[in-house]
């Protein structure tokens, strides 16, 4: 989660208005699925959307 907003926020990453868009949604959908009352990301979930941002910075 902090990485994702870590991403978000920095001026150094230069996101595209879609990539951002889609981060933004991928943020949300971690604060829903990890914090919402009802667990449904899994931890292979969540390294999966870490590295696809990861991946993204290259």
């Amino acid at each position: 989660m902090a990485l994702l907003r870590k991403l978000a926020a920095s001026p150094l990453v230069k996101f595209s208005s879609a990539q951002h868009a889609e981060l933004t949604a991928d943020i949300e959908r971690v604060q829903t699925g990890c914090f919402g009352g009802a667990t449904t990301l899994s931890e292979a979930d969540l390294k999966t959307l870490a590295e696809k941002w990861l991946r993204q910075l290259r």
